[in-house]
């Protein structure tokens, strides 16, 4: 039985107190191992230039992209917590995926009933919330009525009185925790170059010295 080596053990004790699960601990373990064999060097000895070279040799070798991100993860992981070494693991690049590479080209065709009709339409999903107030009948110190219709008894309009605690409770539950978001925007509106992209819009739009009618606001303000 082989003895383990003391970097491969630090390692292993890294994962386990960040809680990582046991098939990510040995992803990761067989990673950084094909890593030093690829260069017949312990990883503690290789760089950032050996990451990279690495990373050529996986795409050349045809690896998919789950298992060439795992890899990423794996060394990102290695360098930054057990080698300590926290310039190195922002420097190794992420891998595209193939569906990021892709060219898409989305089909749009006018709306039937115009673009107000589709805002409406969105508007319904993305800024809803959990009870309108048209549907508050009486509200007090400790209690909150509002109507509800029992689909269980053909549809019935009901009004219903629950306590502040449970009603706040219940309202509650349609909120989104920490993290999550209720719209996610693409393109040139996403967080990553959203500043970059709308200056470009902006030039572009300005450049071509059309003007839209009937904007509560210019151009400029809308993009941005």
């Amino acid at each position: 039985m082989s003895t383990m080596s003391p970097l491969r053990q630090r390692m292993i004790e890294d994962m386990t107190v960040r809680n990582l699960s046991p098939a990510t601990q040995r992803s990761y373990l067989h990673a950084v191992a094909k890593f030093s064999r690829h260069f017949g060097r312990s990883p503690d000895r290789l760089g950032l230039e050996e990451v990279r070279a690495f990373q050529v040799h996986l795409v050349a070798a045809g690896i998919s992209w789950p298992a060439l991100n795992q890899t990423v993860c794996a060394l990102r992981f290695f360098y930054g917590v057990t080698l300590g070494r926290g310039e190195i693991p922002e420097r190794i690049p992420t891998p595209a995926s193939r569906a990021s590479r892709v060219v898409w080209v989305v089909y749009v065709k006018p709306p039937f009933g115009g673009p107000e009709q589709v805002l409406a339409y969105l508007g319904r999903y993305t800024h809803r919330v959990a009870i309108a107030n048209s549907r508050l009948v009486g509200i007090s110190a400790d209690a909150v009525a509002f109507r509800w219709t029992d689909y269980r008894h053909h549809g019935n309009p009901k009004v219903m009185t629950l306590g502040a605690d449970e009603f706040i409770r219940r309202f509650l539950l349609h909120s989104l925790p920490d993290g999550f978001h209720r719209i996610r925007h693409y393109g040139f509106l996403a967080n990553r170059h959203r500043a970059e992209k709308l200056a470009l819009a902006n030039a572009a739009w300005n450049a071509t010295g059309v003007r839209v009618r009937n904007l509560p606001i210019t151009a400029d303000k809308f993009l941005s």
